[in-house]
C-alpha cells in the first residue's frame, strides 16, 4: 500500500500531462524493480525474460537509462561469479541475465552513436560548462577544438540572463566565424568531452555542486515547474517524497533494522541496495551528460534512489517486527522437560 501511495505523489504523476518520455520511463523503472525483486526471491527463466524485456524497453525509451541497464549487468556478472560455487543454479540465472543486459546496453549504445543523438546534449554542455571558462576552452583547444579565440571573445561579451543564473555562451550554426567549430562539435565534440571527464575525474562530482548551477532552462532545480498550475496534489507527497536530508535517517533506520533482523543477508535486500546505488550513478551521469533541464533529466535516477530507500526502509521495519515477534514468542512459549519421577512423561512449565 505504501508503494502504491508513492506512485501517486505529485513529483511522479506530474509527467503524465507532458508529451515526454518521463512518464513511461518512471513506470518502466517501477516495473524493473518489481521484476528483479521477484526474480531475487525465486529465480526462474520467465522472470529473467521479464527483467530483460523491461530493460530493453527502458533503454529504448530514454538514452540515460542505458547506464542503469549497463550498471545492472555489471552487478549481475559479479554476482554470478561470486555465487557460482555456492549455488550453481542461481549463478547460471545471474550469468545469463548479465550477458543479456550487456547485449541490450550495447545495442542501445550503438543506436545512440549511429544516430548521433548525444551531440545535442554535449553541445549544451559546452555552452554552459566549457565556453564561459577560458581555462576549459584552452584545454579543449589543445585537444583539437577550433575557434577558441572567437569563443573567448564571445564569452567576454555574454552576460548571464539573471544574476542568479549561470552564463550560457551559445554558438550560432549560421555564423561563418564558427563554421569549423560547428563541424567539430558534430564529429569530435562527444569524444573530446569524454576525454575531459576521464582526465578530470573529480569533475563528475564537483560540477553539480557549483552555484549558480551550471545548467540552463533548469527552473532553479525544481521539477514542479513542469506540473499543471490547476493540479490537485497528492496528500502523500510531503511524506513519501520528502526533502533530501530525510533520506539519511531513513537509510540509517533501514540499515540498523536489517542488521538486527539479519535480513541484510537476503538477495532481495541486496538487489534493492544495488538498484539504489545505481540510481546515484544515474543521477551523476544524467546531470553531466546534458547542459540543460538537469532537474528533469535526472528524475529517473532520483526516483530510483527514493524508491530504493523507501523499499529498504519498509523491508527493514517489517523484518524487525517479525524478528521481535519471534523473539517474544520464544520467551513466552512453555518449555518441556521429563517427569523427574522417571515415568518418561513430559511436564509443561
Amino acid at each position: 500500500m505504501v508503494v502504491l501511495a508513492f506512485s501517486t505523489v505529485t513529483q511522479v504523476v506530474l509527467w503524465n500531462r507532458s508529451v515526454l518520455s518521463e512518464s513511461v520511463s518512471l513506470s518502466l523503472i517501477a516495473t524493473l524493480y518489481a521484476c528483479i525483486i521477484l526474480l531475487s526471491r525465486s529465480p526462474s527463466w520467465p522472470k529473467v525474460i521479464a527483467v530483460v524485456a523491461t530493460a530493453m524497453a527502458m533503454a529504448s525509451v530514454r538514452d540515460s537509462l542505458i547506464w542503469t541497464v549497463g550498471a545492472l549487468s555489471v552487478f549481475c556478472g559479479i554476482y554470478a561469479v561470486v555465487v557460482a560455487k555456492k549455488d550453481p543454479g542461481v549463478g547460471i540465472f545471474a550469468a545469463v541475465l548479465a550477458v543479456s543486459l550487456v547485449m541490450v546496453a550495447g545495442l542501445a549504445s550503438w543506436g545512440v552513436q549511429y544516430s548521433k543523438r548525444e551531440v545535442v546534449s554535449v553541445v549544451s554542455v559546452l555552452e554552459v560548462r566549457v565556453f564561459p571558462y577560458p581555462q576549459r576552452v584552452a584545454w579543449f583547444a589543445s585537444h583539437g577544438m577550433p575557434e577558441a579565440t572567437a569563443v573567448d571573445r564571445l564569452a567576454q561579451r555574454t552576460k548571464p540572463s539573471r544574476p542568479s543564473q549561470t552564463k550560457v555562451v551559445s554558438i550560432s550554426e549560421s555564423d561563418p566565424a564558427f563554421g569549423k567549430l560547428v563541424v567539430w562539435e558534430q564529429e569530435a565534440g562527444p569524444s573530446t568531452y569524454a576525454r575531459w571527464i576521464v582526465s578530470h575525474p573529480t569533475y563528475l562530482l564537483t560540477e553539480p555542486l557549483v552555484r549558480p548551477q551550471r545548467s540552463l532552462n533548469n527552473a532553479n532545480g525544481s521539477v514542479m515547474v513542469y506540473a499543471a498550475a490547476n493540479r490537485v496534489d497528492s496528500p502523500f507527497s510531503s511524506v513519501l517524497w520528502p526533502s533530501w536530508w530525510w533520506l539519511l535517517p531513513m537509510a540509517l533506520v533501514a540499515l540498523a533494522s536489517s542488521v538486527i533482523s539479519g535480513v541484510w543477508r537476503s538477495r532481495t535486500w541486496g538487489i534493492v541496495v544495488v538498484l539504489t546505488m545505481i540510481g546515484v550513478v544515474e543521477i551523476i551521469v544524467s546531470w553531466n551528460a546534458d547542459g540543460q533541464e538537469a532537474a528533469r533529466h535526472t528524475i529517473e535516477g532520483v526516483l530510483e534512489v527514493r524508491l530504493g530507500a523507501l523499499l529498504l526502509f519498509l523491508i527493514g521495519v517489517f523484518s524487525i517486527r517479525e524478528h521481535l515477534a519471534g523473539a517474544a514468542g520464544r520467551l513466552t512459549s512453555p518449555t518441556r522437560r521429563l517427569d523427574p519421577s522417571g515415568g518418561g512423561e513430559e511436564v509443561r512449565e
